[in-house]
């Protein structure tokens, strides 16, 4: 993991340290290329908002646009940095963005492998559990029709149409009726 820079710092990385949304969105009225500055480490201003676990200013960076798949010359992300801090309230919002919480870093590492507490972990693991399942759930059947329990495909307008005997309905094959034993 990188650590923060302590060279000069531009006003949007100082905005971002000082937790100051407010200053963020003047900065980014002035000059929306703010939000792809880049510290000596690498760092977007999302970056250090994440690691800072500013919260009002990880809101207001995600809400202008900040890329939230940017990573650091180490390859971590905002996740990565919120987890490593402990941030565990950041995480979702970061996820619900679109930052992926199974990016490995230059070190091979996930944000669950750097989690700084349990917490941290339990609630990656939910996301990713509930991203799994919302992805299974998107799958439907190729003839448009719903699933069953087996995962088969199935369409509940369909109706068997029958004499009512029970019987399956006749195959017409040509001009002869037949019927299916």
């Amino acid at each position: 993991m990188g650590k923060k820079g302590s060279s000069k710092k531009s006003p949007i990385f100082a905005a971002v340290d000082n937790d100051d949304a407010e200053e963020v969105t003047i900065l980014f009225g002035e000059s929306p290329s703010v939000l792809t500055e880049r510290n000596s480490d690498g760092w977007t201003p999302l970056l250090s908002a994440a690691f800072s676990g500013s919260t009002s200013c990880v809101q207001k960076l995600i809400a202008l646009g900040a890329d939230v798949k940017a990573v650091c010359k180490d390859g971590d992300s905002a996740v990565h940095y919120a987890s490593v801090q402990g941030y565990a309230d950041l995480i979702p919002m970061l996820s619900k963005a679109g930052a992926s919480l199974t990016l490995l870093d230059n070190d091979g590492e996930s944000p669950i492998d750097v989690a700084a507490n349990a917490k941290v972990k339990k609630v990656i693991e939910k996301l990713i559990m509930e991203e799994s399942a919302k992805e299974e759930g998107d799958e439907k059947p190729k003839d448009g029709g719903e699933e069953d329990d087996e995962g088969n495909g199935y369409d509940e307008d369909v109706e068997e149409k029958g004499d009512g005997s029970g019987a399956p309905p006749p195959i017409r094959f040509g001009s002869k009726k037949t019927t299916r034993r």
